[in-house]
């Protein structure tokens, strides 16, 4: 019997980029049941997400702040408050996720330690996250399942929201938009998708996964 496929996650910012470059975004609640954001991350959402607006060809600008809003209206994203000591903490894991950055915003460290809060009282299942170095932290030093954005077209696939060329086709315009997805992750996309085997939580790896900022 397969491990049930995770459908509530702590997200990171980078899969939300790849789903809005690749033109997904709006089907998110489609493959997740509810999604839990760090109150930082809220923040680099609107950042990094108003940097694309205006930037590409065929994506309308979007007003993120009330794009944000309307997700927490609908009880689908949860942005929560760390305490003090899961700051700090936060902060340490963020200088392994960035030892070359050691002051930037802790916002990866802030989405491990939510998730670790979060799977252990059952409020979530995995975290979702492209960055390597961030699912490395996650897995070897937190114990935590870590999914990443491409799964999210398997299960798009899978619920029947997409048809297979469809997803191919939106993860090679994300990739002309600057996600770095590379030839080889596509072909792996695209037999996996053959396959219909699913996503395992901390197992499903399809290979790195960046965005232009």
């Amino acid at each position: 019997m397969s491990q049930p496929k995770p459908t509530l996650v702590v997200a990171n910012t980078e899969p939300i980029v790849a789903a809005r470059l690749c033109d997904f975004l709006h089907l998110l609640p489609k493959a997740l049941e509810k999604i839990h954001i760090p109150e930082i991350e809220r923040d680099e959402w609107i950042r990094v997400l108003g940097k694309h607006n205006g930037k590409h060809a065929g994506i309308a600008d979007l007003d993120i702040p009330k794009w944000i809003n309307s997700w927490e209206d609908s009880g689908f994203l949860n942005v929560h408050k760390l305490t003090t000591p899961q700051t700090t903490r936060a902060q340490s894991l963020n200088r392994l996720i960035h030892p070359e950055s050691p002051d930037k915003p802790a916002a990866d460290g802030s989405a491990i330690i939510l998730a670790r809060t979060l799977i252990d009282t059952e409020q979530a299942q995995a975290l979702l996250a492209d960055e390597p170095s961030l699912r490395k932290i996650a897995e070897e030093k937190e114990g935590i399942p870590v999914i990443g954005s491409l799964t999210i077209f398997i299960r798009l696939v899978e619920n029947g929201t997409l048809q297979k060329s469809q997803a191919v086709e939106m993860a090679i315009r994300g990739k002309q938009r600057g996600i770095h997805y590379s030839k080889k992750l596509i072909q792996n996309l695209e037999t996996t998708l053959d396959t219909t085997a699913g996503f395992l939580p901390g197992r499903f790896i399809l290979g790195e996964t960046r965005f232009c900022s």
